[in-house]
C-alpha cells in the first residue's frame, strides 16, 4: 500500500511539472516580438515599418493597395513592376489613393520616372530609397508628410522641387543623391532635419528660403559642389556640421537672429575666404571654422562671450582675427596651425590661456599678454619656432607666480622667448621692461 501511495504522489508531481513548463511555454510565446514584413531602416536607428493592423491587401497587376477602414481611402503598399515609367494611381476601386507606404518602391532597379499625382498627401519612410536609375519625380502641392530616407541613396537623380505644403524636411530625405544638381525649397517649410542633402554632391547652389528657421545637424554635409547659399533671415538655428566638407563655398553671410554656430558647422570649407558674423551672435561652438584653409580675416563681434576649442585651427591663411571685448578664456587649440598668423590683439578681458592655444604659429614673432591674465596653460605657446617677444602687461611678480607651476620654464613657450614686463616710465632697475611707442610695443 505505501509503494502505491509513492507511486501515485511520483506521478502527480510529474503531471503538475508538466504542466507548468506548458503553461511557460505559451507565456514565451506571447512574449516574443513578431517579425514584420518590412526590414529595418539602413542605418539600425530604430524606426519601426508600417504596422498593416487588419487592412486588407488588394493585388491588381504590379500594384498592391490597402483599404484604411477609418478613412474610405487607399494607400500603395507597393509596386513591383519593372516600368521605367511610372504614374501612381489617383483612384482604386472608386475610392481615392491618398499615401504611399513605407518602402513602396524601395530598390526598384528600373525606375527612371514617377509621376506623383494632386492628391497624394503622404511619402512613407524609404518610399524610393534606393532607386538607382530615377531621375526625375514630381512631388503635388498637396503633398504635407514625406517619411524619413523617402530618396535616399537616388544616386541618378539630378533635380527636385519641393512643395511648401511640406513643412518638413525629413532626416536622410536625400541623402547621398549624388547626381542631385538643382534643389528648389518653396516658402513654407520651416525646418531642414538632420543629413537631409548630405552628400549631395553634384548640388551646385541653393537659396533657402524665408521660411526656414531651423537647419539641423548635416544637413548639407559634404555638398563638395556647393559655390552659392543664400540662408534666410529668419534662421534661428545651425546645428553641428550644417555645411561641413562644403569645399566649394567661397562665402557665408550668417543672418541676424542666429544666436549659436554649431560644432564643425563649417568645418573644412576649403574655399571660404569670407564670413559675416552678426551681433546676435553669442556662442561658436566647437571646430565652427576648423580648417577653413582660405580663409584670411575673420571679424568676431563683442556680443560674443564663448568660442569653442579648435574653433579656428588650422586657417593656414588666416592672418588677421578681431576677438571680442570681454571674451574670458582662449580654448584649447583655438589658433593651432594658424601658420600664416602673425598677430593677434587680445582683449583686456582675457583670463586664461589653453593648452595648445597658439600651438604651430610659427609666423607670429610678437604676442601682447592682458594684465587680467592669471592663467597660462602648458604649451599654449609651444611650438611658436619664431616667437621671439612676448609682451606682458603685468607685473613680473604677476608673471613668476602665473608660470612657478612649470618645471622648465619653455613649459607654455619657447626657450629662446624673451618676456618683457610693461612700465610707463623709464625704469631704475634692471630688467626686461616695455613700453608703447606709436600703439607699437618696444622694449625699453
Amino acid at each position: 500500500m505505501k509503494h502505491v501511495r509513492q507511486t501515485v504522489r511520483l506521478w502527480t508531481i510529474v503531471l503538475a511539472c508538466t504542466l507548468l513548463l506548458t503553461s511557460c511555454s505559451f507565456l514565451e510565446l506571447e512574449d516574443l516580438p513578431i517579425l514584420t514584413k518590412e526590414p529595418p531602416f539602413p542605418d539600425g536607428d530604430g524606426i519601426p515599418a508600417e504596422t498593416e493592423e487588419e487592412e486588407p491587401a488588394f493585388h491588381e497587376e504590379d500594384w498592391v493597395f490597402r483599404k484604411s477602414y477609418t478613412t474610405e481611402t487607399y494607400r500603395i503598399q507597393r509596386y513591383a513592376g519593372q516600368d521605367a515609367e511610372v504614374t501612381v494611381p489617383t483612384t482604386y476601386q472608386g475610392l481615392p489613393v491618398i499615401s504611399i507606404s513605407y518602402a513602396a518602391f524601395k530598390d526598384n532597379p528600373t525606375l527612371t520616372k514617377v509621376t506623383i499625382p494632386e492628391g497624394i498627401t503622404e511619402i512613407g519612410s524609404n518610399a524610393f530609397s534606393g532607386c538607382a536609375k530615377l531621375t526625375e519625380v514630381n512631388l503635388p502641392n498637396s503633398l504635407t508628410a514625406l517619411g524619413d530616407r523617402a530618396f535616399y541613396e537616388c544616386s541618378s537623380l539630378t533635380e527636385i522641387s519641393i512643395p511648401g505644403s511640406l513643412t518638413t524636411i525629413p532626416r536622410f530625405a536625400f541623402y547621398q543623391c549624388i547626381a542631385l544638381q538643382g534643389i528648389v525649397l518653396s516658402e513654407g517649410i520651416t525646418t531642414i532635419q538632420e543629413s537631409a542633402f548630405a552628400y549631395c554632391e553634384s548640388l551646385v547652389g541653393i537659396r533657402i528660403p524665408e521660411s526656414v528657421t531651423k537647419i539641423e545637424k548635416n544637413a548639407f554635409l559634404f555638398c563638395s559642389s556647393l559655390c552659392f547659399l543664400q540662408l534666410p533671415s529668419q534662421l534661428k538655428s545651425m546645428g553641428p556640421y550644417a555645411f561641413s566638407q562644403c569645399r566649394s563655398l567661397t562665402e557665408i553671410d550668417i543672418p541676424e537672429g542666429i544666436t549659436t554656430i554649431g560644432s564643425s558647422a563649417f568645418e573644412s570649407c576649403i574655399s571660404l575666404t569670407n564670413v559675416y558674423i552678426p551681433t546676435s551672435v553669442t556662442t561658436i561652438e566647437n571646430g565652427a571654422f576648423f580648417a577653413c584653409q582660405s580663409l584670411t580675416t575673420l571679424n568676431i563681434p563683442d556680443s560674443v562671450s564663448s568660442i569653442g576649442n579648435h574653433a579656428v585651427a588650422y586657417c593656414e591663411k588666416l592672418t588677421y582675427l578681431h576677438l571680442p571685448a570681454g571674451l574670458k578664456e582662449l580654448p584649447l587649440g583655438l589658433f593651432m596651425g594658424c601658420t600664416g598668423l602673425k598677430e593677434v590683439r587680445l582683449p583686456s578681458s582675457v583670463e586664461g590661456i589653453s593648452h595648445g592655444t597658439f600651438a604651430n604659429c610659427n609666423s607670429m614673432e610678437s604676442m601682447v599678454l592682458p594684465k587680467s591674465l592669471k592663467r597660462l596653460d602648458r604649451e599654449a605657446f609651444i611650438p611658436c619656432h619664431n616667437l621671439k617677444s612676448i609682451y606682458f602687461e603685468g607685473t613680473s611678480q604677476n608673471w613668476e607666480k602665473m608660470i612657478s607651476e612649470y618645471e622648465t620654464i619653455n613649459a607654455a613657450y619657447p626657450l629662446h622667448t624673451q618676456v618683457y614686463f610693461y612700465s610707463a616710465t623709464q625704469p631704475t632697475t634692471g630688467g626686461n621692461y616695455w613700453r608703447y611707442v606709436d600703439n607699437v610695443p618696444t622694449p625699453w
